[in-house]
């Protein structure tokens, strides 16, 4: 049974791994819902299963992992004529955190989007 704990633990960094390969934004709620899907696929479940956020932060920190803020948004399958210039009036559709997590170390922190101009707040009238 604690051999399939460890095997979980690692699995949660994959999934990590793998937001942050795709740019996608990561906090501390996804590490818990991840840690709470890991724990079902279990064969022997750890029944009332819960993440603290004591475990949470030596998970973080044995991996680790820290908070950093993003540097660079990135459009992801959009090309130059599909992208429009909206100086007059763009309200924010996406509501995009200024912060993800990332390994302790990254020097440039980038995240999707799926478009650049609903992420800029500008109003003209």
């Amino acid at each position: 049974m604690a051999k399939e704990k460890f095997i979980a633990v690692r699995l949660d960094i994959f999934h990590f791994k793998a937001a942050k390969h795709h740019h996608l934004v990561v906090h501390d709620r996804d590490l818990r819902s991840w840690a709470l899907e890991e724990n079902k696929k279990m064969v022997h479940s750890i029944p009332n299963f819960k993440v603290t956020s004591l475990g949470l932060w030596k998970w973080k920190r044995s991996n680790k992992i820290v908070s950093r803020k993003v540097t660079k948004r990135v459009i992801c399958g959009s090309g130059a004529s599909q992208v429009l210039n909206t100086d007059q009036i763009s309200f924010k559709k996406e509501i995009h955190s200024g912060r993800t997590l990332e390994f302790r170390g990254t020097k440039t922190v980038e995240s999707i989007v799926q478009y650049m101009h609903v992420t800029a707040n500008s109003y003209t009238f």
